[in-house]
């Protein structure tokens, strides 16, 4: 398999969702997102450890694909804008104190866990 098969697989896990569906979900209280494309070797660096995470511990990832012609583009643009992602991958948890965002594909399995399980 190549990378973007193997990120094609990867992302499987994770359930597929609108900017529009993304931005309500965000007022639940933790709600995970990762936006990402199949053509970023970052977001494929990135979704390789988002993947064992959440499967090891369970987690339900939505994913945005920001290259996705399902959704208008003004739609993803607006929701970059609104939590300020201005790169791929973006790696987004609703916390208690509002909405973490990382744009970081250096972040470390322990990292994302981190960032999950912070209140």
């Amino acid at each position: 398999m190549n990378e973007i098969e193997t990120y094609l697989e990867q992302i499987k896990v994770f359930e597929e969702i609108s900017p529009v569906k993304g931005i309500e979900l965000l007022e639940q209280e933790g709600t995970i997102i990762y936006i990402g494309r199949k053509t970023c070797p970052y977001c494929r660096r990135f979704v390789n450890k988002l993947n064992k995470v959440a499967q090891e511990h369970q987690y339900k990832i939505y994913l945005i694909d920001s290259e996705s012609e399902e959704y208008d583009f003004k739609d993803i643009q607006s929701f970059r804008e609104q939590f300020n992602i201005p790169t791929v991958p973006g790696f987004l948890v609703k916390q208690a104190s509002g909405v973490a965002v990382r744009c970081d594909s250096s972040m470390t399995e322990k990292e994302i866990v981190q960032m999950i399980e912070e209140k």
